[in-house]
């Protein structure tokens, strides 16, 4: 089988999953290319609401009527075989695809597709690439996995060669759409509940960097070892960059009181340009290595490069400033591996506070039980942790660890404060109690710690307005 945006024009696609970041994206592209869209998923949600103003058809909540007559049915990783509507599909002979199967159909309709893989990274080189692309005129498709500011989401359909796509390793999916430039940012252990072990993971880069075309490009961080070790033997040409090691680098590196990084990028012995970064963190200076190298790649001049690093806007929960709520400044960040939360606030430690509190929800239970110990002295040059218990998504409780066990163990070291919270609200009580004007609120996990912001910005507006007459 195989998929065609333009034969596909007035026809029927029904997504099971459509809340997801990435499948909202496809359904967002499907619908500004003339294409029918229905969709469920598990509960209401902001997604949801968004992508019925699109034009989808959509409803909470999984059930077999709601498959009938669509043309084709895609459905994200997390759905099972036993799926009430998959199985109706499959009644009613409808052709089904994962979500990877269907992104590589959708990405052979260009004829330069980069894919940015790595445990760290993607979104926000994904969006960094868009900006560059996007301010050279270049036009790109964007399928991206989060929100970002500049495209008032998280997908952009465009109308040249180029598309630029988050690559996800879990469950390998990323393996169904090679694309015809591979970014390797970084590899490390994650997704426990999928690969094995770190060997498992590397492989899975490799053969992900393997099936990228001859006459495509991998691109790959030179300061990490695993990522060096999955681009060996690979028929693609090769491209590196790093801070200590690669054919494209920042040198003479400097950071400001706000954590953001200034620096020359460097192209072997030329200066390509100079670059003092509007986002903080060192993390994204490699972010944007990758970013320059794919832009270069796809025949970008440097000047437009740099201008489209500096007109650089952000995503959506990477060190997203919220806002304020009682002279309490709430920051918010997707990070939820070890490594993520490490140089997270490491970053925020540069920002000026009175005090730092941290708003911790681990994501799925197995990741916190398999880094229990990396996790807990994560927090120690806080002033106050409050954890929240963990957030579920694709996994359900079995017992094997908790935001509690995470809670007891940092307790225990006696560096930090650690307060377990009941639930969002019970959280928002104890900022409200504990936080003073100059305090930072660092919500980080891949939960939904910012509802906790939320709640408390609601109680503000409530005040101001007064009482009801």
């Amino acid at each position: 089988m195989s998929f065609d945006l333009k034969e596909y024009k007035g026809k029927k696609v029904h997504i099971v999953g459509i809340g997801g970041s990435m499948m909202s994206g496809i359904a967002g592209i499907l619908l500004d290319n003339g294409v029918s869209v229905s969709g469920t998923d598990q509960e209401d949600s902001k997604t949801l609401d968004w992508v019925r103003k699109k034009g989808a058809s959509v409803k909470a909540g999984h059930h077999r009527d709601y498959v009938y007559d669509q043309d084709l049915v895609v459905y994200s990783a997390a759905v099972k075989p036993d799926h009430p509507e998959l199985i109706r599909a499959h009644e009613l002979n409808i052709p089904t695809m994962t979500r990877s199967q269907f992104l590589g159909y959708l990405m052979k309709n260009f004829r330069y597709s980069v894919g940015i893989a790595g445990t760290h990274g993607k979104t926000s080189t994904t969006a960094l690439l868009t900006s560059i692309t996007m301010g050279a005129g270049e036009d790109p498709t964007v399928l991206i996995g989060a929100p970002v500011p500049l495209l008032k989401s998280n997908y952009r359909v465009g109308k040249s060669e180029v598309m630029v796509v988050e690559s996800c390793e879990y469950q390998r999916s990323f393996l169904d759409f090679p694309p015809h430039i591979a970014v390797l940012l970084n590899i490390e252990e994650d997704h426990v509940d999928t690969y094995k072990d770190l060997d498992a993971i590397r492989e899975a880069f490799h053969t992900y960097a393997s099936r990228v075309p001859a006459d495509g490009l991998v691109i790959a961080n030179a300061d990490d070892p695993n990522c060096m070790a999955a681009a060996e033997g690979i028929q693609a040409p090769l491209l590196t960059f790093g801070l200590e090691q690669g054919d494209v680098r920042a040198v003479g590196i400097t950071m400001d009181n706000k954590g953001c990084g200034t620096f020359d990028v460097v192209r072997g012995e030329e200066v390509l340009f100079n670059l003092h970064l509007p986002i903080p963190g060192s993390f994204n200076i490699y972010n944007t290595l990758a970013a320059t190298c794919a832009a270069l790649a796809l025949g970008i001049e440097p000047e437009d490069i740099r201008r489209g690093l500096l007109s650089y806007q952000g995503v959506d929960r990477r060190l997203q400033e919220l806002g304020t709520v009682n002279g309490v400044r709430f920051i918010d960040d997707y990070g939820h591996h070890p490594t993520e939360v490490r140089v997270t606030i490491e970053t925020v430690l540069h920002y000026d506070y009175e005090r730092l509190i941290v708003l911790m929800q681990p994501l799925t239970y197995s990741r916190l039980h398999h880094f229990m110990a990396d996790f807990v002295p994560l927090y120690d040059k806080a002033d106050l942790l409050i954890l929240l218990p963990v957030y579920t998504s694709r996994e359900v409780d079995t017992g094997l660890t908790s935001s509690n066990v995470l809670g007891d163990a940092v307790r225990a070291r006696h560096t930090v404060e650690c307060i377990n919270a009941l639930d969002y609200q019970d959280a928002a009580n104890l900022i409200l109690q504990r936080a003073n004007p100059g305090d930072i609120v660092l919500s980080i996990g891949g939960g939904e710690g910012y509802k906790v912001y939320d709640l408390l910005a609601i109680n503000e507006e409530l005040k101001k307005a007064g009482p009801r007459r």
